[in-house]
This record gives C-alpha cells, sequence and structure tokens, in this order.
C-alpha cells in the first residue's frame, strides 16, 4: 500500500514539476470572461466585460452576458450597460467572479479592475433584465486576479486577491449584508498570482491557501494561510522558488503538504497533516 501511495505522490511531483511557469498570463491586463449563474436559475453563464470607451467624461460600462442553456451551451451574447460609481477613470471592472452574496438566492456579480490604482470591489445583480449596481467597496490596488473562496466557513462568498504591481496577496470577507470586510489572508507577493492550492487544511469547513509566495522578487515562503486567522505555517523559506501541492498520503481525508525546490537539485519534501492543521514532516 505504501509502495503504491509513492507512486501516485512520485505522478504528481512529475506533473507539478513539468507545470514550473510563470502564471503570466493571469498578469497580462486584459480583458477576462468569466463564468457563473448570473440569472438564479442554476446553470453557468459566462461575462465578458466590453472594452471602455475612451475620451473624457464618465461613460457607461457594458457587460457581454451569455446565458447557459440546460443542454450546456450558451446562448448569444446581449450587452448589459450600467453606470458605475467610480469618481476617476478608468471607471469600469475588467474581471470579476459570480457569488451570492446574501444568500437569498439571487446571484451576485463581483468585479475589479486591473487598473484601478484605489483598489475596490463593485458588486452589481441583475434585476428586471438590467445590471444594477449594489455597492462599491475597498479592494486590492492594482489586482491582476479576483477570485472566489469561502474562508470563514459561514456558507458566505469570500473573495482573494493578488497584485504584482503593489506585492501583495488579500482576502476579504463577505458579510450578511452584501459588503466586504479585510480578511485574515494577508501577505507579500511578487507574483501577480501565486502558485497556490485552496483546501480545507485545518478542518474547520473553511477554505485555507497553501501557496509559494514570493516577497519582494527575492526571497520565498511555502507556506499555509489559514481563513480562520490561525497563525500560518511555514515549511520553508530562502532564496529559490518553491512549488507546492497538496496530497493524502496515508488516505485519512486529511490533505497534506508537499514542497518541490530545485535549487541546488530537485528536492521533494512532503509534511503530514493532523487533520487540524498541525504538520510533521516526512
Amino acid at each position: 500500500m505504501r509502495k503504491s501511495r509513492m507512486a501516485v505522490l512520485g505522478a504528481i511531483v512529475a506533473v507539478v514539476v513539468a507545470g514550473l511557469v510563470p502564471a503570466t498570463a493571469a498578469a497580462e491586463p486584459n480583458l477576462r470572461a468569466f463564468r457563473g449563474d448570473v440569472n438564479g436559475d442554476r446553470i453557468a453563464d459566462r461575462v465578458t466585460p466590453g472594452v471602455e470607451p475612451g475620451g473624457p467624461g464618465k461613460t457607461p460600462c457594458v457587460f457581454g452576458i451569455e446565458l447557459g442553456k440546460p443542454d450546456g451551451t450558451l446562448g448569444a451574447s446581449r450587452d448589459y450597460t450600467f453606470d458605475s460609481p467610480r469618481t476617476s477613470a478608468p471607471y469600469c471592472p475588467d474581471m470579476g467572479v459570480v457569488g451570492d452574496l446574501r444568500r437569498d438566492g439571487k446571484p451576485d456579480l463581483i468585479t475589479t479592475g486591473f487598473q484601478w490604482s484605489e483598489g475596490g470591489l463593485l458588486t452589481l445583480r441583475l434585476v428586471r433584465d438590467k445590471l444594477k449596481v449594489t455597492g462599491l467597496q475597498p479592494g486590492l490596488p492594482f489586482p491582476n486576479t479576483l477570485r472566489s473562496a469561502d474562508f470563514n466557513a459561514d456558507g458566505y462568498p469570500d473573495v482573494w486577491s493578488s497584485s504584482k504591481q503593489v506585492r501583495e496577496i488579500r482576502s476579504y470577507n463577505s458579510t450578511s449584508d452584501g459588503s466586504f470586510v479585510p480578511g485574515p489572508i494577508s501577505g507579500c507577493s511578487s507574483d501577480p498570482v501565486p502558485q497556490h492550492v485552496i483546501a480545507d487544511f485545518d478542518g474547520d469547513g473553511g477554505d485555507d491557501i497553501l501557496m509559494s509566495r514570493r516577497c519582494e522578487f527575492l526571497y520565498w515562503v511555502p507556506e499555509i494561510q489559514f481563513g480562520s486567522g490561525k497563525a500560518p505555517v511555514a515549511f520553508a523559506g530562502g532564496f529559490q522558488a518553491y512549488q507546492v501541492f497538496s496530497i493524502d498520503i496515508e488516505d485519512d481525508g486529511h490533505p497534506d503538504v508537499g514542497v518541490i525546490s530545485d535549487t541546488p537539485q530537485l528536492r521533494v519534501q512532503y509534511f503530514r497533516n493532523d487533520g487540524a492543521g498541525n504538520f510533521t514532516w516526512g
């Protein structure tokens, strides 16, 4: 049994090593379509931010929405316009995720913009076939990505974001009224999107982030930051690149941690999880 588990581990390591390339695509400030159920029919739709019009003055923003069909295909794209509450250009968001912030069966679009120097989380809802702005709250400046998770296991969708420009990763927890407050995940991150794994490592039902966090372009730390606010666990640190992965080595239902380094030679370490986010090497 142990031999077969090590074979699985070896296969995962091979896949991870083969994929050791920077996530440059996510770093580009291109418009990014995102998917989710925007009209509450439990079928995934696709939202594509429109190109923000140039020229002076405030202009309406446009999202192209393709509603999903039961057979898995998408309908024709339809443009939905809305007025951004931002007071300075660029006004329009260019990335987002979908989640039911109030858990009332009415999905929300949680969006942000790559060039928003002061950051911001702009939320919208599709109401009576129109996009309605529901809030604008603080967010990470110049975000390269915006993704969702449930860090505190309360059933409400939280988000996390990372930015190469301000060298930071940060989470935001949603509240029952549809607003956001700063979450416990925070740290220096020089990569646009740190290589990472989302899983419940401490057994509290909420999501945690295992990531290879590069700070100030020099120092790497493979670590877990817990959505519960528990103190982070670092598995190494130094002036070399690390990659991380998760595997259940003992088939006990607890996600264990693997760390890969390739300087001065390829080395793989793994750390066993007791189910509560406490780890032992080997």
